[in-house]
């Protein structure tokens, strides 16, 4: 037994306190940084952040389950100094690098894939840095500091430190450094926080309080299965929901780390907020924050999926931060003394780590659409547990024939008027509808009322009816007959349209080609750099990265060469099925498809000079970066014949990267020449839509031909945008500009 030396004790909160920040900023600086060195790799889907978190909470919950293992089994001294010589053999592992590895290239494995080469190249320091927060407060608590009883507090360092490196991160770091020099100066940031830690076993066991006297007896018995089942639930819906509301908004605008980190930041912010003994906010307004948010929520989402992505995410952020508040309040509340703390912790990682798990790998397989995120919200209204303490509640909801009665009811009602029985919108209202009726009787009118909203305000406002739906790793693809904007067929990816269809022509498949719609009608950008190669080049070769409904294939001619190259098969499944689209199955039924990313395809396969490419991959606003970096233009070109033209389709609602091409160019050869063509249409609509597409050649003449129709302007560099690369790249600028409205 360790002897109480009882020295100075005021060393120990500032050292603990100032290794938790460190800790916590190395750990969340290290996500969003090997992320964005892994996005060229998989095609810059949001899933890649969605799988690294789920990555993420597991070596969490393992750093948790060691500190627990630790604190319990190893004595004192021997433990300070194994935990010290561990974190020390992570230098093996350092600096972050992607190792070299064989990349996917479909989507089929790369989940799988992208877990081993996280688990290989920075798997063993976030294990061990996961440990430190738990590890240190119980550390602490074996002191003889006054507050040693209740360490908790030095969890909101940790926050702290954690929103701080996220902060940083887009602002800062991101924008100012490239992701060799991020991986050096956090290996030394690594190697200062392991002689901190060291420093704070040594003032540990310098400060030992040997029988712990202020630890409780209960800390001696086992926590009731209720109570740990408690606070794994408490943990679940928040750490679930954030990984569905990124997922939500980064489908929308990009998959990159700076549009990550917001929800991060609010997530880890409640903690600082409600984590403590007296809350710096008040619950009671969370509480009515998250009911009168959840039905607009449910609107918005299902009403205006196709324009308010702003409305979107404003109001879903309302409702994300108080249940996350809600529900972590309730774990505070619901701690057990110190004795108990690893325990706490590592169950708290474990719900964690099942709403990772739930919204990563099973709602995928088991919903074909973003059904998690409504379920999520609604679940969240558990988290307002006092209503579960009133007797008549808990009797009525002990009644489960009564229950299903309610749902079935309910379930049939709003399907009978929506025309759709088991969808994601009326299964969410029949669950809700079914909480309102049980607790009406309680006079909890409130929800009663948020019931009675949602149930009856999202079927009038939604004039898209829904035809198919397909999920995978690369999102949710949906097909549906769009009767508010004229009788068409629309193709959209999350909330982006992908293409589009007259209805008359799917249904009435003559012999006359299928229209090409939205992006690529014939005054657009793509079809006239299309048209003007045509005219110049006889049986000519040409390539189209992103297939979406196969539109721009009505333009090919007999004897001409033509591929596209898609990541998504069920992309190419829709675009195949004559009962869904016919631009392919009418125009070139036996087109040429080059499945897997295409950068990747690229690069391992023949070089077929093209005398047209065209990269499609931005009419998403959900952008790769992958493809539009000086590494991915420079493989373009070599694709392309001397007098061939590369053709880039910038269109984004959120960001301005018509001056990052521009900088790319003049960054691989100044000798080469672009025209933008900002189409502007008389009239928006589903016919014909906005499209900035960017033109680039070496041959003077083929740009010329573009010139001679008009509406072209020179592409040249902006003052003050660097070129992007694999190593660097700056979204927040590109956001920046697009709110000033640059116009070229």
């Amino acid at each position: 037994m360790i002897e109480n030396k009882t020295q100075n004790t005021q060393a120990l909160v500032p050292a603990y306190v100032a290794t938790m920040l460190l800790s916590a900023c190395l750990l969340f600086l290290v996500q969003p940084m090997f992320a964005r060195m892994a996005l060229p790799l998989l095609g810059g889907t949001p899933a890649v952040w969605a799988i690294a978190m789920c990555f993420f909470q597991a070596m969490l919950l393992g750093g948790y389950a060691y500190a627990h293992v630790l604190k319990k089994y190893v004595a004192p001294r021997t433990a300070v100094a194994l935990h010290v010589a561990l974190m020390a053999c992570a230098w093996l592992f350092l600096p972050v690098a992607v190792p070299a590895v064989d990349v996917p290239a479909s989507g089929a494995t790369a989940g799988i894939w992208l877990v081993g080469l996280m688990a290989k190249a920075i798997g063993y320091p976030f294990f061990m840095l996961s440990a430190t927060a738990p590890l240190l407060q119980s550390w602490f608590a074996r002191t003889s500091h006054q507050d040693s009883d209740n360490p908790y507090f030095l969890y909101s360092a940790s926050n702290i430190g954690s929103i701080g490196a996220l902060m940083l991160y887009p602002f800062i770091v991101e924008p100012l450094l490239g992701l060799h020099t991020q991986s050096l100066l956090w290996s030394i940031g690594y190697g200062i926080l392991t002689v901190s830690i060291a420093l704070c076993g040594v003032l540990m066991l310098g400060n030992f309080k040997p029988l712990v006297t202020g630890w409780s007896i209960a800390s001696t018995l086992d926590v009731p299965l209720k109570q740990k089942a408690w606070w794994v639930f408490m943990a679940f819906v928040p750490s679930a929901l954030l990984v569905a509301w990124t997922n939500h908004i980064t489908t929308d605008i990009a998959s990159a780390p700076f549009l990550w980190l917001p929800p991060l930041v609010l997530f880890l912010l409640t903690f600082v907020l409600v984590f403590r003994d007296v809350a710096l906010v008040s619950v009671k307004w969370a509480r009515w924050l998250q009911l009168a948010s959840l039905p607009i929520a449910f609107m918005v989402q299902f009403a205006l999926p196709l324009n308010q992505a702003v409305w979107v995410m404003a109001i879903g952020a309302i409702s994300f931060f108080s249940t996350a508040l809600i529900c972590h309040r309730q774990l505070y509340e619901a701690r057990p003394d110190a004795g108990k703390l690893t325990e706490f912790y590592m169950l708290m990682s474990f719900g964690g780590v099942l709403g990772g798990l739930f919204v990563s790998l099973i709602a995928p397989l088991v919903f074909t659409s973003v059904a998690e995120y409504p379920i999520l919200l609604l679940l969240g209204v558990a988290a307002q547990a006092d209503l579960f303490k009133d007797e008549k509640i808990r009797a009525q909801l002990r009644n489960p024939v009564l229950a299903i009665a309610i749902f079935v009811g309910l379930l049939a009602l709003v399907g009978f008027t929506s025309g759709s029985y088991f969808s994601t919108q009326a299964i969410s209202m029949a669950f809700l509808g079914m909480a309102a009726f049980l607790l009406i009787r309680s006079q909890h009118v409130v929800i009663a009322l948020v019931a009675m909203i949602t149930l009856f305000g999202v079927k009038f406002l939604n004039p898209v009816q829904e035809r198919i739906s397909y999920r995978s790793y690369f999102g949710v693809l949906s097909v549906a007959d769009n009767t508010a904007d004229g009788p068409y067929r629309v193709l959209t990816h999350g909330t982006t349209m992908h293409g589009a269809e007259r209805m008359d022509e799917v249904l009435d498949q003559g012999t006359l080609k299928p229209h090409a719609l939205t992006y690529y009608s014939p005054d657009g950008g793509m079809a006239r750099a299309l048209l003007t190669t045509q005219a110049r080049v006889q049986n000519g070769v040409y390539r189209v990265v992103g297939l979406g409904t196969g539109s721009l294939a009505c333009y090919s001619k007999p004897g001409e060469d033509w591929a596209y190259y898609e990541i998504d098969r069920d992309v190419i499944k829709v675009a195949r099925d004559p009962q869904q689209f016919t631009f392919l199955p009418r125009c070139a039924p036996s087109m040429k498809m080059i499945e897997g990313d295409a950068r990747i395809t690229m690069a391992h396969g023949p070089a077929d000079k093209a005398d047209y490419l065209l990269v499609d991959a931005f009419s998403s606003d959900s952008i790769p970066i992958h493809l539009i970096t000086v590494e991915a233009m420079k493989l373009y070109l070599s694709h392309l014949k001397d007098d061939g033209v590369l053709v880039m389709h910038v269109t984004n609602r959120y960001m301005d990267l018509v001056p990052v091409v521009a900088a790319n160019l003049a960054a691989i050869d100044p000798a080469l020449q672009g025209r933008v063509v900002d189409f502007v249409p008389k009239v928006q609509e589903v016919s014909s839509l906005h499209s900035i597409a960017i033109v680039m050649s070496k041959n003077a003449e083929a740009l010329a031909a573009l010139d001679k129709a008009g509406g072209t302007s020179p592409l040249t560099p902006q003052a003050g945008v660097d070129p992007w690369t694999d190593d660097f790249s700056n979204l927040f600028s590109a956001i920046l500009r697009r709110i000033r409205v640059t116009k070229y």
